[in-house]
């Protein structure tokens, strides 16, 4: 993340797959529960929740977004938030 206002204002618009909760702990956010292997993380996402636009977050959604935010060309702030850079 390019700097604290960026994460701050990303964060106040936009929902995320887990949080960060007291003591650092990870928190449930869109995904009421995850599975953590060492190549890869399954979530599972919360039933009922809707984007902005009012239509279904499904998976896609969120494979879609995680797609757009990692694509160098993109040039997204969130670029080595939401996966690692590399």
């Amino acid at each position: 993340m390019q700097n604290t206002t960026t994460y701050t204002a990303l964060s106040l618009a936009y929902d995320t797959l887990v949080n960060v909760g007291p003591g650092g702990r990870i928190v449930s956010g869109l995904a009421k529960k995850w599975k953590v292997r060492p190549s890869s993380v399954t979530f599972t996402l919360r039933q009922g929740v809707t984007c902005a636009d009012g239509s279904p977050v499904t998976a896609k959604t969120v494979a879609d977004n995680v797609a757009d935010n990692t694509a160098p060309a993109t040039k997204s702030p969130a670029y080595g938030v939401v996966a690692p850079k590399g």
